[in-house]
């Protein structure tokens, strides 16, 4: 049988870039070979070309090579972007056909959406990678299948009410995704991610690939050995989920103080019984995803099952 051969496309942010990388070597692990496209102005800033062996590294110019500046119209950025990736993969589809290598896949981060038109396009199965926490893929879900009006309804007082959504904690206004909790401020962005929804939902056979233990690498689970901006819903979790982490708290004006800093340092980094609570917990969540992640485990067998349902599909 011919080696599965994945085109992953990844938006141009180090946030996108990182866990597309990390997924890509969990399919290369499995004897998948696996080509990584993502914008030229991405490349330029990293100090080396990512190496695999089974990996093809493949830059395209978006048109801001240099990188997207503040003044810069977005809007246009984003049909160019897509125009020009368009382009891309088309190209690297036609590519990989002629060399008898053809696309098995494709697998596309956040942001992307109209990397399924071109799957569509070449009858070429996708998926989409949710590259967010899985709780956060379940909050855009329930949002934009009946839960909207609950959630905007719940979030309008967030000293006393929580929101209660199935499968997930109970959740203040200050845990959910930003662009949820304070919708003004990115109506852009609620925008995008109800079309990808949409999109999503008119596959017939949809595919997301979303992590459940919230992270391809162990190390992004420890709140002890690095500071990380993390989104609220995130937060959330370390805090009062995994126990590995706290939260910092800010001021009247959302400004958080150096006395709070030290207050969470002291808290996670000190020898009281919660530090070491802390750092017990971010031990056991660090072992349990190199567990899932090693051959044979939970990673390992659901990526396998989701290859053999693509060599077996019709």
């Amino acid at each position: 049988m011919p080696r599965p051969h994945f085109l992953l496309v990844s938006y141009a942010a180090q946030g996108h870039i990182n866990p597309t990388l990390q997924f890509a070597k969990c399919l290369i692990r499995i004897g998948a070979h696996v080509t990584f496209t993502t914008s030229l102005s991405a490349r330029r800033r990293m100090t080396e070309v990512p190496k695999a062996e089974g990996l093809s590294f493949v830059t395209f110019s978006d048109g801001y090579d240099d990188g997207l500046k503040p003044n810069d119209d977005r809007e246009k950025f984003g049909a160019e972007f897509k125009r020009r990736g368009t382009e891309n993969l088309n190209n690297l589809i036609a590519s990989s056909n002629d060399e008898g290598k053809p696309i098995t896949c494709i697998v596309y981060s956040l942001l992307l959406h109209w990397a399924m038109e071109v799957a569509r396009e070449h009858q070429i199965p996708c998926a989409m990678l949710w590259i967010q926490p899985a709780s956060v893929f379940d909050i855009y879900y329930f949002y934009f299948n009946g839960y909207e009006e609950t959630i905007k309804r719940q979030a309008e007082d967030e000293a006393k009410c929580l929101i209660k959504l199935p499968g997930l904690p109970p959740l203040a206004n200050r845990d959910l995704p930003s662009f949820v909790g304070n919708q003004s401020a990115y109506p852009a962005a609620i925008n995008f991610f109800q079309k990808q929804f949409e999109l999503v939902a008119q596959e017939t056979n949809p595919k997301i690939l979303v992590n459940t233990f919230d992270a391809l690498e162990p190390e992004a689970l420890n709140g002890i050995e690095k500071f990380k901006m993390i989104g609220p819903t995130n937060a959330k979790l370390i805090e009062d989920v995994w126990g590995n982490g706290v939260r910092v708290r800010g001021n009247e004006e959302g400004i958080v103080e150096r006395d709070e800093i030290n207050r969470c340092l002291d808290l996670v980094m000190g020898d009281g019984e919660r530090a070491k609570e802390v750092r017990r917990n971010a031990e056991k969540w660090k072992d349990l995803a190199r567990e899932a992640s090693k051959e044979g485990g939970s990673l390992d067998r659901n990526l396998k099952s989701f290859i053999d349902d693509l060599e077996h599909k019709d």
